[in-house]
């Protein structure tokens, strides 16, 4: 709550806090959606060689 208050009462200070909390949020969601995207073409080239194998 403070950290709400402090932003709309422009605190210098909290406004900090909240954009570098802010960016670090970014910054994590960032990296998650790239492992979650490499994960899935993992997967689908996983499938597929499996695939090639057992039915070649």
């Amino acid at each position: 709550m403070a950290l709400i208050d402090g932003f709309i009462y422009d605190d210098k200070a909290i406004i900090k806090e909240v954009n570098k909390r802010a960016l670090q949020a970014a910054v994590f969601l960032v990296f998650f959606i790239i492992a979650i995207a490499m994960m899935i073409a993992l997967l689908i080239w996983l499938a597929k060689t499996l695939g090639t194998m057992i039915f070649s």
